[in-house]
């Protein structure tokens, strides 16, 4: 099974994806983490904490759309790897963090060749958006301005409500209860 975390920093996708996995882990033969994408062929790379999301300028627009194209391949070339293994895939981030998020990747590109390239994208199983009060979220990680983390919100729930493999989570509340839906999902997808 392969699931991806989306939301805002802040959203608690480091803290879900590590309480999921503890508690699911038996139900697989094993579990791998991967952030954004699945560096296919190359050696995995170490992700370092952003502190400054859009502190560096965006790249050009040739480069950027390079870019796309060369993660568009490690998706295809990775997915077709990773479905050969009967283990839980987890992915932290995933591509459609960049629609939301372009200055995080530094993209200045073409969106809507962004966008046009997203359905090409293979599907993780299930996506969890995680999202919660902007005001929730600022408390937890002020990397970005609240009418930013805002804006975020609003469009990860869109990406929810138009995407029949996504479910809404909401982190505002327990972080346990947060889990179990989660968890409650992905055993269900199971049966």
């Amino acid at each position: 099974m392969i699931i991806c975390f989306l939301g805002p920093d802040g959203s608690g996708k480091t803290t879900i994806t590590n309480s999921v996995v503890d508690k699911v882990k038996c139900e697989f033969n094993g579990c791998q983490r991967y952030h954004l994408r699945t560096y296919f062929g190359l050696k995995k790379k170490t992700v370092f904490t952003v502190t400054d999301p859009h502190g560096q300028k965006p790249r050009g627009w040739l480069v950027s759309n390079i870019k796309l194209i060369y993660f568009l391949l490690d998706y295809c070339f990775g997915f077709t790897f990773l479905l050969k293994k009967e283990n839980l895939i987890i992915f932290d981030r995933f591509y459609h963090d960049l629609l939301v998020d372009p200055k995080r990747y530094r993209f200045g590109g073409s969106f809507h060749f962004a966008k046009f390239l997203s359905k090409f994208v293979p599907e993780p199983d299930i996506y969890f958006v995680l999202v919660a009060d902007p005001s929730l979220i600022q408390k937890r990680k002020k990397e970005v301005p609240l009418n930013e983390t805002e804006r975020q919100v609003q469009l990860y729930k869109a990406f929810a409500e138009n995407n029949k493999k996504a479910f809404l989570i909401d982190t505002g509340n327990e972080v346990n209860q947060s889990v179990d839906n989660v968890i409650e999902i992905i055993l269900k997808r199971l049966e």
